[in-house]
């Protein structure tokens, strides 16, 4: 077809929580309550892929994760990402991709696990979160099969 639509939702919860709030070595939350849901939070997920040609591609994608836990604002953020695919032909495909992502002040999610700071569990009471990190990627893909 022309285009795919993809949509994907979750919600996590968790225990962290249970630990004492003021004891970091035991409770990744910092300083919420005993009993929170420190890092439990939804996360919706958006794509389309607009087929121009047989070669040719424009991808689409839009994300948001919800408040976190316990934390009733200033932990959610947002990602958008907008790539081009080629193809050379059935073995080959070029590829160039940009991500732009938001954080809100409280939280430090990153582009990718190596980027983050500890993904949804690095929200902190401290605002040193709301880093808008981007990337431009690009690259060649190639089966020998």
């Amino acid at each position: 077809g022309i285009f795919d639509l993809g949509f994907a939702y979750e919600k996590g919860s968790d225990e962290y929580g249970n630990a004492n709030p003021y004891d970091a070595a035991t409770n990744p939350c910092g300083g919420m309550a005993v009993g929170a849901n420190c890092s439990g939070h939804s996360t919706t997920y958006t794509s389309l892929k607009l087929n121009f040609t047989d070669a040719d591609r424009l991808k689409l994608a839009y994300s948001k994760a919800g408040q976190v836990g316990a934390a009733s604002t200033a932990t959610g953020a947002i990602q958008f990402s907008m790539g081009f695919d080629h193809d050379f032909n059935e073995h080959t495909t070029a590829y160039a991709l940009f991500s732009v992502l938001k954080n809100d002040r409280l939280v430090s999610y990153g582009l990718s696990s190596a980027a983050s700071s500890g993904g949804v569990n690095s929200v902190n009471s401290t605002g040193d979160g709301g880093a808008a990190p981007s990337v431009f990627s690009f690259g060649l893909r190639h089966s020998f099969w």
